[in-house]
């Protein structure tokens, strides 16, 4: 399985936890779209799932369009890797709902997660997440939160 992690600091954490409990995963970090979309069509990877953290995304007046461009991207190239999207800031949850609509697709809204969310984020189908971790609205329900992505 090759994983891709979207996000600045955050993201260091959660390859951690992937990598201490996966013998058998690959996983590609990047710091912004631009630099996933360049790196995938240079090197021709193959993905399976794309994590995006809130601090892999530039907040500016082209975010829609960007995070729109970027679906169809995906939607070419690996129209079949599940997508899941970790935020805490309500306008960008609305953006990712808005726009990335599939059922390949869960965000959860959390700024702490315990590893074995983590663990479950990277092998368990999107389906299973949502029934397991999120309530309607698509929050990470509270009792189950507690290692922080937050970064200083």
């Amino acid at each position: 399985m090759h994983i891709a992690l979207l996000g600045g600091p955050a993201a260091l954490k959660i390859e951690g936890i992937i990598r201490n409990n996966f013998d058998n995963v690959e996983i590609s970090s990047f710091s912004s779209i631009q630099s996933l979309i360049s790196e995938t069509q240079l090197r021709n990877m193959d993905l399976d799932r794309l994590i995006i953290l809130q601090d892999g995304i530039v907040f500016d007046n082209s975010l829609a369009s960007t995070l729109t461009s970027f679906n169809q991207y995906l939607s070419t190239y690996y129209p079949s890797m599940r997508i899941i999207t970790l935020t805490q800031n309500q306008q960008l949850r609305s953006m990712f709902l808005r726009v990335f609509i599939s059922p390949l697709h869960v965000h959860m809204d959390s700024t702490h997660l315990k590893p074995r969310i983590v663990v479950d984020i990277a092998k368990e189908d999107p389906s299973d997440l949502r029934r397991l971790y999120c309530n309607n609205e698509g929050l990470v329900k509270t009792e189950v939160e507690t290692v922080s992505l937050e970064t200083s």
